[in-house]
């Protein structure tokens, strides 16, 4: 693939199809991972790759698994695959990292939970949520029950990270902690559970390379959850020609993430 004339081409067998006079990237986003000890094991893949190979292929990631993040992503994979016949175990939240950020930290989730809420189709949730995000998230975080609570019968779990993910040749089991407000663990909470599968659910970002290396004006918008191209009510870009459409435009709305 190159850029020429103002236009990307797609190349094939060495020769270049002919020069169109506009072009449209519509990439996707880029779901970062979140770090964990024995997270190079077979079995450990990013929600994306479990929604893939669910909606796409059609085949299981596993029969047990565990959902590590909390985020509108995370929420909507769990319930596809609970449809499908997986059982997930529970959606938890990573531990302390210095790249986890604020997905290890209890109340920055239960603020995106509650945020989140306004969002669902389902009057009842939509109803409580609103009368929660009255109350002082702090205030959420302390009280919140270790064991959760369940939505579609998954178990969501504020207080609760994976420590580490264990296994030999592949993802035997995981091992989980309780966490206080702040997300720092518990001493002596630690607990395993079985598990053949682990999907991550980190914050994702607009999939913007194509664009820049086009040489695309960026600015910066945390809102749109990162760099991407600037342009104009029509969608064109800072080159004359190129029109940017989908993802690359930012994450639909800030708040799936900001996970």
């Amino acid at each position: 693939m190159a850029y020429r004339c103002m236009a990307w081409n797609i190349r094939q067998h060495g020769k270049f199809p002919p020069p169109v006079d506009y072009s449209l990237p519509t990439t996707y986003y880029w779901p970062p991972e979140l770090p964990l000890d024995g997270w190079t094991l077979p079995g450990v893949m990013s929600s994306g790759a479990a929604q893939v190979m669910t909606n796409v292929h059609y085949v299981k990631p596993g029969e047990r698994g565990i959902i590590v993040g909390m985020n509108v992503l995370s929420m909507a994979i769990a319930r596809e695959l609970s449809v499908d016949g997986v059982k997930v175990v529970a959606i938890t939240l990573p531990c302390t990292h210095p790249l986890a950020g604020a997905a290890a930290n209890p109340t920055a989730s239960a603020k995106l939970l509650l945020q989140l809420s306004g969002l669902d189709p389902a009057a009842w949730i939509r109803i409580a949520g609103s009368r929660q995000r009255r109350c002082d998230w702090r205030d959420l975080s302390h009280a919140y029950p270790y064991r959760g609570f369940r939505l579609w019968d998954i178990p969501i779990r504020l207080r609760t990270a994976v420590l580490s993910v264990n296994g030999r040749d592949r993802i035997e089991s995981v091992t989980l902690v309780h966490v206080k407000p702040d997300g720092s663990p518990i001493p002596g909470s630690e607990r395993v559970e079985p598990a053949d599968f682990v999907a991550l659910s980190g914050r994702l970002y607009p999939l913007a390379e194509l664009a820049a290396v086009a040489g695309c004006e960026f600015v910066y918008n945390p809102e749109l959850s990162g760099h991407v191209p600037l342009h104009g009510e029509q969608m064109e870009t800072s080159l004359k020609g190129l029109y940017v459409a989908g993802n690359i435009t930012g994450i639909e709305i800030g708040l799936v993430a900001m996970g």
